[in-house]
């Protein structure tokens, strides 16, 4: 009897129910989609950092389980509180809340069984989707990714959980309601806001103060890139928390104030049903501010997560070319010539021979100077830095590395010139700088930006006179391979030894492949945890609004009546439910996405200040793609909330 009572109040109440199937089966398709990523057995020879990937994922999966649980029991006991006069009436006929709850679970599980079949079928299109944007990070070609077993069980247990831990809170509101509260809930008495002009000096105030954090943590940024000084994290987490609070307060203090405002505008008050609409709104925000204030909070944190995990990538394409100019390096410094397993330039050639052809080799030197006239400019200076001394390269070693590239050669002209590594260093005046090598000096010449030859913070390129008698600091090789496919991960094991005989691995020599295969596989870990974080919030706080807009179907539906009877037509009526739905919507939705403008500024400036000025379109690419998703999330919810409630509360 429960499963045809279930199924005959499932079709009845299809249109209140829309909004929980539409949460469960997008959450079902992302769920899925990453379940099948953690388990991708193609991934294994392709990304490093797999295990990684799997570890963070499996974490993130744990945290977006306890996010949709918490919701998931939110929604259903809206489901339970819609239909309390329903569940009242079964009451008082004879039914036990044993009965009730049989049928409500039975109702909710029939549900969560097509939403979990619809969102398997929608994930198979999303895990393609995913997989795609992947194999563009990892630069690698695949048509089609496979699909596992073990991501499609994994999803289905914690689906069961979702439904078994939202069930026990249907249970136990069930438990604890009375007859009279189920019968009579209906009756909702709107408390008034008391000292609503107090409230809007505080929403312009916080609002002040946002700008004003959002302004110090930029510059803050701007300020860390661009000057030579120790890293102060203080003011970057002072000024983010003043702005996540006052984020927050100022959606308190707006919803408790704004409405009140504007319907003290006689003028405004006067057109149309502005008046009816203002005092629905006035109610539904005011008893949600700290509500809208948090989701605010989410949503702005999905934008500008997703944005700085972008970051990351291009900031690691762009990296890639200054890390890895040929592919491969070797350096072996001379200060440490006590390491018994190191590798030398022939024996790591021996090596490399098994596994790719070298295809040229280019050995260049590395020189101390005499003193430390270069870091004496920068922050290395000091008592704690007198054993620091500049590195020179020679001019000759530098132009055959150039030419290697496909670059122009460099004339120095009995001078020197400047290589620095830290892009802050570009802010500092060298060129009252000489350097003096046994007696003879050499005036600055400029500086020139050339990708890591050696990984020094600075170094000077010297005319080879100048290094003649001067300590050698390190021999360094670069290669460039015949083969581009090769099993960089076996030579890089074979080229790597214990250091002081511990568990600790080093390699003297960095190959590109593998520099690649790492830098891509922390960015899909990124890229694709971020974005799944933020769907899974924006979903989140969308369903939570949609069904606080919902929740007052009984109310809405009589008050839209009376409106009706009083002159109002079927479009006046539709326009102001739209309204009212727009406003409630928006509310907590407006801020978090003009954040993403100035989060925007800060990524390119970090792209900029990185030296990749080449890449910023990019980052404002994807930054528009990111708001793109969050705001296609959006009006799918609002969509879905309006229909309902034009079918529900304006029907004859």
């Amino acid at each position: 009897m429960y499963i045809k009572l279930a199924k005959r109040n499932v079709r009845r109440q299809i249109g209140n129910y829309l909004i929980y199937f539409i949460t469960v089966a997008m959450t079902v398709a992302l769920m899925f989609a990453v379940n099948n990523i953690i388990y991708c057995e193609q991934f294994e020879a392709l990304l490093i950092a797999l295990k990684d990937l799997s570890t963070f994922m499996g974490m993130l999966t744990v945290l977006v389980t306890l996010i949709i649980v918490f919701v998931m029991g939110y929604a259903t006991s809206f489901m339970l509180r819609l239909r309390k006069r329903e569940f009242g009436m079964y009451l008082t006929l004879g039914m036990t809340r044993r009965d009730i709850l049989g049928i409500f679970i039975t109702e909710t599980m029939i549900m969560c069984g097509v939403a979990l079949v619809v969102g398997i079928f929608l994930g198979l299109f999303i895990y393609q989707g995913l997989m795609q944007l992947v194999i563009r990070i990892l630069g690698v070609h695949m048509v089609l990714a496979a699909y596992s077993v073990k991501g499609l069980i994994l999803t289905v247990i914690l689906v069961a959980v979702i439904f078994i831990l939202a069930s026990v809170t249907s249970a136990v509101y069930l438990k604890k309601v009375s007859v009279h509260q189920l019968l009579n809930g209906d009756r909702v008495v709107e408390k008034t806001v008391r000292h609503p002009m107090l409230w809007l000096i505080v929403s312009v105030l916080s609002l002040i103060t946002l700008a004003a954090s959002v302004a110090i943590f930029a510059g803050e940024i701007h300020r860390i890139l661009t000057q030579m000084e120790e890293t102060q994290t203080s003011n970057l987490l002072i000024s983010f928390m003043a702005a996540v609070i006052a984020l927050i307060i100022f959606h308190i203090a707006l919803s408790r104030s704004a409405m009140y405002m504007f319907l003290k505008s006689r003028k405004f008050c006067s057109r149309g049903t502005n008046t009816f609409c203002l005092r629905q709104l006035s109610g539904k925000l005011g008893a949600n501010s700290a509500m809208a204030g948090i989701l605010a909070f989410l949503l702005a944190m999905a934008i500008i997560g997703a944005d700085f995990a972008f970051v990351q990538h291009v900031a690691n394409q762009g990296d890639l070319e200054k890390r890895y100019p040929f592919d491969a390096i070797g350096w072996l410094d001379m200060i440490d010539t006590e390491r018994s397993h190191r590798l030398t330039i022939p024996e790591a050639e021996n090596v490399i021979g098994k596994y790719v052809d070298i295809e040229n080799k280019i050995e260049y030197s590395i020189y101390d100077g005499p003193d430390n006239a270069l870091y004496e400019q920068t922050i290395w200076s000091g008592d704690y830095y007198t054993g620091l001394k500049d590195t020179f390269m020679k001019e000759s070693d530098m132009n055959r590395l150039l030419t290697a590239m496909g670059e122009e050669p460099i004339q120095l002209d009995g001078g020197y010139m400047l290589v620095a590594n830290v892009s802050q260093l570009s802010e500092i005046d060298f060129s009252g700088v000489d350097l003096d090598v046994h007696g003879k000096t050499y005036t600055y010449k400029g500086s020139m930006t050339v990708p890591y030859f050696i990984e020094y913070y600075l170094y000077a390129v010297v005319p080879d006179a100048a290094v003649e008698g001067l300590v050698l600091n390190a021999e360094c090789v670069a290669y460039d391979f015949a083969q581009d496919d090769y099993d960089f991960q076996g030579l890089l094991k074979e080229l790597s030894y214990n250091e002081d005989d511990s568990s600790y691995m080093r390699s003297d020599y960095r190959l590109r492949a593998y520099g690649v295969a790492e830098m891509d596989g922390s960015s899909a870990i990124m890229i694709i945890g971020s974005l799944y974080l933020a769907i899974v919030f924006v979903f989140m706080s969308m369903a939570i609004l949609a069904l606080k807009i919902l929740s007052g179907f009984a109310e809405d539906r009589q008050k839209y009546a009376i409106l009706n009877r009083l002159g109002a037509g079927k479009n006046t009526l539709n326009r102001t439910l739209f309204l009212q739905i727009f406003v409630f919507f928006m509310m907590p939705f407006v801020i978090p996405l003009l954040l993403s403008i100035p989060a925007g500024m800060v990524c390119s400036d970090i792209i900029r200040q990185n030296g990749l000025a080449d890449f910023t379109g990019e980052m404002i690419f994807d930054s528009v793609l990111v708001v793109g998703i969050i705001v296609g999330i959006y009006l799918i919810y609002f969509t879905a909330t309006y229909l309902i409630a034009k079918r529900s509360v304006l029907r004859k």
